[in-house]
């Protein structure tokens, strides 16, 4: 079970968690040091895996979600409750996702170590559509902020 741990927290955790908080900072239209960037996820990518390993099923999304709003907070100094809220967001959208992919399969089925092996590998591969369907929104959110901040200097200027 270890490895298959490690497996997840190093080709799922760590990329999401980028993937998270870039998508969080992509909301409040910050652009943060890269290297505040990546400690942060980092951090959070931690988070996620001890608490993932601590707590019970229902609590253990709860403490990652309250630290990436704590992260965001610290990071661009917004107030607490709008980065919470933020944070919420991609969490839902994420357990969304995760639900009809992990939980459904894996209620239904008892498994054997080959079959966690698999279905990490496949989680894995999974992630790597839902990383790219957040950083394409996150893309989106900032192409259109500075879409609008030029039409606003162009409005600016007459």
């Amino acid at each position: 079970m270890e490895l298959t741990s490690v497996f997840n927290f190093v080709f799922s955790v760590i990329p999401r968690s980028f993937v998270a908080v870039y998508f969080c900072l992509s909301f409040i239209k910050l652009r943060p040091k890269v290297g505040q960037f990546v400690s942060s996820s980092l951090l959070f990518a931690f988070v996620i895996w001890i608490s993932r390993a601590v707590f019970s099923f229902g609590f253990h999304s709860l403490v990652p979600m309250m630290f990436l709003a704590y992260i965001l907070h610290h990071i661009s100094y917004e107030r607490l409750n709008s980065t919470f809220s933020i944070a919420v967001i991609y969490f839902t959208l994420l357990y969304i996702i995760d639900f009809f992919v992990l939980y459904i399969y894996n209620s239904i089925t008892n498994l054997s170590i080959e079959q966690i092996w698999s279905l990490e590998f496949i989680r894995v591969i999974l992630t790597i559509p839902a990383s790219l369907f957040f950083l394409c929104v996150g893309f989106l959110i900032r192409w259109q902020l500075r879409r609008n901040l030029k039409d606003l200097a162009t409005v600016a200027r007459y």
